[in-house]
């Protein structure tokens, strides 16, 4: 049933026309009413139109909601009210959030202050703060920036500024904003290149603070010294009878020591003595040469180095304080040293019979005891007639290379004796090593051909010692590690031969000799040149090779010089001047420094740069902002919300519909009203697109349609 019509309605303020005669039920019809006439005021000045919102649709009119009173029913108070102030506890929040940016400067101030200090417990508890500002730093810049930006929009709006301009405001509450913005609008001005510009300070601000602060190595102590350490170009002096048979056993006890340790100690940079191991140039990775021919040396590698005793060698500061053997000064050093050694080139071996054994060779190895002789188990022999001169002149006549001959017992096999058999070439290789020392260890890194040396491969110390020597240099070997006294023993070198994990094991029985002639020739001849090698490295130096270092620069050579080249008195120089040398040879000396690097805090001042003048920034920004809310004129009308009361299909009445309420108060009030985008003619031929208050019934508006055309 349709309600009473109201006796002297009062007039509307909502459409500032006459109020219609007459209402039906839910919905009102707007009847024709008198058409309104402005008089004309008293004073002088002339009238500006006030625009007017427009009347709908007559057959349309949305429902009103809120609490169903009109303008009337209120009284005046109640129908308006003044401009809106912020609450004190809203100003005092938004005071403290423009301070925020505060914290971010005084975290610049806090790392510029740690620039250069060492590392500290407080520097640690400012870098995992840092780690956080990427994460956070962002999300706050755009917080306070929108709101910011709102703030001046409204400010802009009060002084009367441009619709675009506006548009880009509070179209730019987001970095993706901004851009979006600029491009529908179409338009490239000074307000767009500011909003990007300020918008870039935000990802630039979080990636700069991760980057301002860094620890970095930088150097506390230098200690200049000089490292001595044993000339490649020495010669044996342990190959005479007298010295020999004194030193004998101190020989054969680190000798059989480095050959029994486990694999992981062999492939160790430094010896059981911690002397340093040359390792394998040719075993090295050429494609990886880098600067000036270095080839790195990977460490762990099986079977690596060409001998298991290192080089002898000794650290001296310049200060004058010793040190001795391992005990390296504190910190990090590099150098490089010159090295040699031998490598033999072997054919495969072979089992060869008696009838075929070379007879010098066969005269030599013992399958039994007797009391003339001393027990071989093997020999070698390098004493062919070419190679009787020992004299060091003559060396330079030298055009091939020297052949080496390895012949060891097998045993019998029917009715005949057999033999390992092997012919080897000898090359000595003249290399340059990169020494790393760091924490108290150092390990060749690195290594070259010598640039250096000018000698042929061909030649080696071996040429100027005479067959005695050199008959003295191979029985020693042949025999390490056993008692040459007694019954038939299979040798620690021999066994090294077959497998080197097992050169500590023994055999006393035919069975045990070993089948050296199953081995590949590339196999036999690194072992073997390891052997040698290994061994010779105890003639060249017995006490220092084992560790017992003495004073090695009393044994410096002229620089200018080298051991093939040097006279005898210049190498006994020690000797007449009375120095007691319990172990002579030649030795080398390179200098280097002992730098103790410290970690310290840098700060990458262009980072903190970018970093400070984000936040600072950002403090104004917030600033401005949070002044211009307090002295705005204006309320906060970009809400949704107000496009709901502006609008003509939308019928507010009583508390609802103030115009002096923020967005946000205006949202809260009207947050269950239920809107929907419709066209409001829609019998027109032409549809109407407005914001429309949804109701039960859709006759007087319906949904839009991509077939139907709209004005």
């Amino acid at each position: 049933m349709n309600p009473p019509p109201r006796a002297n309605p009062p007039p509307s303020r909502r459409w500032n026309t006459p109020q219609p005669d007459t209402y039906t039920g839910r919905y009102a019809q707007v009847t024709a009413a008198p058409p309104y006439q402005v008089e004309k005021p008293p004073w002088d000045e002339p009238i500006f139109p006030i625009p007017r919102k427009p009347v709908p649709c007559p057959k349309f009119v949305a429902k009103s909601f809120g609490s169903g009173l009109s303008d009337g029913d209120l009284s005046p108070e109640e129908q308006g009210g003044k401009l809106p102030r912020d609450s004190l506890l809203f100003l005092v929040f938004s005071v403290f959030c423009a301070l925020v940016p505060c914290l971010a400067v005084a975290l610049g101030i806090v790392t510029l202050r740690l620039d250069g200090e060492p590392i500290s417990e407080w520097g640690e508890k400012v870098q995992s703060v840092i780690i956080l500002v990427p994460t956070i730093y962002p999300v706050l810049f755009a917080a306070l920036m929108s709101k910011s930006l709102r703030s001046i929009a409204l400010d802009r709006a009060s002084r009367g500024t441009s619709l675009g301009r506006l548009e880009q405001l509070i179209g730019s509450g987001t970095v993706g904003g901004a851009i979006t913005t600029a491009i529908f609008l179409r338009v490239i001005n000074i307000t767009t290149v500011i909003l990007l510009s300020c918008w870039v300070l935000s990802p630039l601000g979080g990636q700069a603070a991760l980057r301002m602060l860094v620890t970095k190595e930088v150097i506390s102590e230098r200690i200049p010294t000089t490292v001595w350490y044993r000339s490649p170009d020495a010669v044996p002096i342990l190959v005479v009878g007298s010295s020999y048979a004194r030193s004998r056993s101190r020989l054969d006890a680190a000798y059989i020591a480095s050959l029994s340790t486990v694999s992981d100690i062999r492939d160790r940079p430094l010896d059981v003595f911690n002397m340093i191991k040359i390792p394998w140039i040719e075993r090295l990775d050429i494609s990886k040469t880098m600067n000036d021919g270095w080839i790195p040396v990977e460490e762990g590698r099986s079977e690596a180095y060409a001998t298991l005793l290192g080089v002898p060698w000794q650290v001296v500061r310049d200060d004058g304080n010793q040190t001795m053997g391992f005990e390296l000064p504190p910190g990090k050093a590099s150098f490089s040293m010159e090295a040699s050694y031998l490598r033999f080139d072997c054919d495969q071996p072979q089992l060869i019979p008696d009838d075929k054994a070379p007879l010098h060779l066969r005269e030599q190895i013992r399958f039994n005891y007797t009391t003339d002789n001393e027990w071989k188990s093997f020999v070698l022999n390098m004493s062919e007639s070419d190679w009787l001169s020992g004299r060091v002149d003559e060396i330079d006549v030298v055009k091939s290379k020297r052949r080496l001959e390895f012949m060891g017992r097998y045993g019998p096999i029917g009715d005949k004796l057999h033999f390992n058999y092997a012919a080897c070439t000898e090359n000595t290789v003249h290399v340059e090593c990169l020494m790393t020392c760091s924490d108290q260890s150092c390990a060749i890194t690195a290594m070259r051909p010598s640039r250096r040396s000018t000698q042929r491969p061909e030649i080696s110390y071996l040429d100027g010692l005479g067959p005695a020597q050199s008959n003295t240099l191979f029985t020693a070997l042949a025999q390490a590690g056993i008692n040459h006294k007694t019954a038939s023993q299979v040798t620690p070198s021999e066994q090294y031969l077959i497998n080197p994990d097992t050169a500590w094991s023994q055999g006393f029985f035919i069975q045990d000799l070993p089948e050296i002639y199953k081995l590949r020739k590339e196999e036999f001849s690194r072992r073997f040149s390891t052997v040698v090698n290994t061994y010779n490295q105890l003639l060249l130096s017995s006490d220092h090779a084992s560790g017992l270092l003495f004073n090695l620069s009393a044994f410096d050579p002229p620089l200018d010089s080298s051991s093939r080249s040097a006279t005898s008195a210049e190498y006994l120089l020690p000797l007449a001047n009375n120095t007691i040398v319990p172990g002579m040879f030649a030795a080398k000396r390179s200098k280097t420094e002992f730098v103790t690097m410290e970690q310290r805090y840098t700060v990458v001042r262009y980072w903190l740069s970018c970093f400070m003048v984000s936040g600072i920034f950002l403090f104004i920004i917030s600033s401005v902002g949070v002044i211009l809310q307090i002295t705005r004129k204006s309320p906060d009308i970009f809400w949704i919300s107000g496009m709901a009361r502006d609008s003509p299909y939308i019928l507010l009445s009583g508390k609802d519909d103030v115009s002096t309420l923020d967005g946000d108060q205006k949202s809260r009030r009207l947050r269950d009203l239920r809107v929907i985008v419709a066209d409001v003619d829609p019998e027109g031929p032409l549809g109407r697109i407005a914001l429309v208050a949804m109701d039960e019934k859709e006759n007087n508006w319906r949904k839009l349609s991509s077939e139907r055309r709209y004005r």
